[in-house]
């Protein structure tokens, strides 16, 4: 599988996945919102015949500090491939330490030869060796958040996979190298104490908060005295206002007497 075909299709050429415009706008819009927030390392490794693309993605979550191993692995495959001016047609292995990998994909990308198999004792045996029937029971190869992302960041700027490019800012991969890629372990170990610190903050604003509140409601109830509020400001009594007009009394008016007109009834 080469780049471009996991990012068109990861299950396969042909296979269908369901939602699959709606994943990716998604997985785009994430990739998006997480690169204003943090920021993405990448560092280039090479052998005599591959080049490993080595990303460091931090965690999605604004609040969480920790961060997850990508590589991608750009195999030489034929004898022709050497000849290529970008790596870009060679064919793809895949690695990472996201749990969402970890416990979803990394078994799957193992049994089809898609793991890169240098880096397989960064997981626990278990993960390799008993399916993820609860994370991934088909057992297919899909849009793992990690590896969408890594890919995308590396296809962003298609110079950084030109074999000029890797010759002159990327570095020979040592052993040195491949242990410092952080075990599952590890990644777990460091999600645990972000969570810890994310925890400890939250409870440190919410004593500030606790605090701010009592505060004001001491304020309120320093105004009131056995229940009635007291008057914190003093009002000036007005003077009633002087008038050298002398009021004139209201005088009865005299209605008319109305004379009473007596009609008489004549019988024709």
């Amino acid at each position: 599988m080469k780049i471009d075909e996991f990012l068109k299709n990861p299950v396969g050429k042909g296979a269908i996945i369901p939602g699959r415009d709606n994943i990716l706008m998604n997985l785009d819009y994430r990739l998006e919102v997480l690169q204003k927030y943090k920021e993405i390392t990448m560092n280039i490794y090479t052998t005599e015949t591959d080049a490993y693309y080595h990303l460091i993605i931090p965690s999605e979550n604004k609040e969480r500090d920790c961060s997850y191993d990508i590589i991608i692995k750009f195999k030489q495959s034929e004898k022709n491939d050497k000849f290529d001016q970008s790596y870009r047609q060679y064919q793809i292995e895949f690695f990472s330490n996201c749990p969402s990998f970890t416990y979803g994909y990394a078994y799957v990308a193992n049994i089809n030869g898609y793991l890169i198999k240098e880096l397989a004792d960064r997981y626990e045996p278990a993960v390799l060796k008993y399916p993820p029937v609860s994370k991934n029971p088909g057992l297919t190869f899909g849009y793992e958040k990690s590896i969408y992302f890594a890919c995308k960041y590396i296809m962003a700027d298609k110079k950084v996979l030109s074999k000029s490019y890797v010759d002159t800012y990327g570095q020979k991969l040592t052993p040195a190298i491949l242990k410092s890629i952080r075990h599952m372990n590890v990644i777990e170990e460091e999600y645990k104490r972000a969570d810890k610190v994310r925890r400890a903050e939250k409870r440190a604003n919410k004593v500030k908060v606790d605090k701010k509140t009592k505060e004001r409601k001491s304020e309120v109830l320093s105004q009131y005295k056995d229940g009635v509020k007291q008057n914190v400001n003093t009002v000036k009594k007005t003077k009633p206002i002087k008038s050298n007009k002398k009021i004139q009394p209201i005088k009865k008016k005299k209605w008319p007497v109305c004379k009473k007109v007596i009609f008489q009834l004549y019988i024709i």
